[in-house]
């Protein structure tokens, strides 16, 4: 899935500055980082504790299994948004 096909996907609202950071070394897929831009939003609404891996499933319109092929759980992806954060500061 191309970037532009992201922007125009109806689960992912709107791509910001973060999402620049396709290159940094952790994301290795536009997937991952698809998964981490709804998981982002998600954490920040509903709060880590509440959201589950099935929740960013079904937000970013992949199955379950499309999320655990990108992340080994919820904690993973929590760590990857951190270590873009890192990466853009």
């Amino acid at each position: 899935m191309l970037v532009t096909d992201l922007q125009n996907s109806k689960h992912v609202k709107k791509l910001d500055a973060f999402t620049k950071l396709v290159k940094c070394k952790f994301l290795k897929t536009e997937r991952q980082l698809q998964i981490l831009e709804v998981a982002k939003q998600l954490f920040l609404h509903h709060g880590f504790q509440k959201v589950t891996l099935g929740d960013i499933a079904t937000e970013a319109g992949v199955s379950r299994p499309t999320v655990y092929q990108a992340f080994s759980n919820k904690e993973e992806i929590f760590s990857a948004l951190i270590e873009v954060y890192q990466e853009k500061s």
